[in-house]
């Protein structure tokens, strides 16, 4: 005789509900994976933002570099045709004012200001264009006294004689070797600003120096400096580029050696000293 099977029914209200409705544990663990997918979406989407916004970036400071690089050719070619106009005695009398000597505005709004500095106040760090084995031991021995890690009081080019009147306080202890007397009277000739060998002997007579040591100075010194420093300010509608340049003019004979843009530049008037060379 075979049994009945018994089986058990969900019956009364709301059976069919409560079949289909799913567990707490299954509720949470889809809550879970929700969050889990929309956080990796977020991060996702976050990622590609700012993907954008660097390329973005990128480009804009390619279009940048383009436009000052070009600017900064047509700053030199606006100094280089400046400086053909003038000459060199021009220039040492409108050199070291802080103020502009020549001022271009073009058609696109952008004003150039130049700006003009005896750049012959550094010490010359190259044996490339010194002859003479005596001058040459004395360009060595100038770079070896100055401290290492002040690269502006150094220049590659031009001259290796100094212009006092442009020489930082470090070029000037470079100069007296040591030597505290001749030291205190190359300052008193720089404020004095001594115009020549005749007044800078009367200042290192007075101080006690020794003839051979001041005509020994002499021969690395000038009066009459042919290397310049000139800085121009490119006046934009909403900025302000700055460029320098360093030129070699003798007579009507005019060299460019250097040219760059300058990106945190303060202006001497601004910033309280004058800037010892590029």
């Amino acid at each position: 005789m075979n049994r009945a099977i018994r089986t058990s029914r969900l019956t009364g209200p709301g059976a069919a509900h409560r079949a289909r409705t799913p567990s707490r544990r299954e509720r949470g663990f889809v809550f879970v994976l929700v969050l889990v997918l929309a956080g990796a979406g977020a991060i996702i989407v976050a990622a590609a933002l700012q993907r954008s916004a660097m390329q973005a970036r990128v480009v804009e400071h390619q279009i940048e570099g383009y436009e000052r690089h070009h600017e900064l050719l047509g700053a030199r070619d606006i100094v280089e045709l400046w400086l053909l106009r003038n000459e060199a005695q021009n220039l040492r009398s409108k050199a070291d004012t802080n103020e502009p000597v020549h001022n271009l505005a073009l058609e696109n709004g952008v004003v150039y200001k130049i700006y003009v500095y005896d750049g012959q106040g550094t010490a010359l760090k190259s044996l490339e264009f010194v002859s003479g084995p005596e001058v040459r031991k004395w360009v060595v021995e100038m770079v070896k006294r100055l401290p290492p890690h002040r690269t502006d009081l150094t220049r590659r080019v031009g001259p290796h004689q100094i212009s006092i009147r442009a020489a930082a306080p470090e070029i000037l202890a470079a100069l007296a070797g040591g030597d505290s007397g001749l030291f205190k009277a190359l300052v008193e000739a720089q404020e004095e600003k001594v115009k020549d060998l005749t007044e800078l002997g009367r200042v290192l007579d007075k101080n006690g120096i020794d003839s051979p040591v001041a005509q020994a100075l002499a021969r690395n010194l000038t009066f009459d400096p042919v290397l310049w420093r000139l800085e121009v300010e490119a006046v934009h509608p909403h900025r302000t580029r700055w460029y320098i340049m360093l030129a070699e003019k003798s007579g009507t004979n005019t060299k460019m050696h250097e040219w760059r843009a300058l990106d945190d530049f303060v202006p001497p008037e601004e910033s309280g000293q004058q800037q010892q060379g590029p």
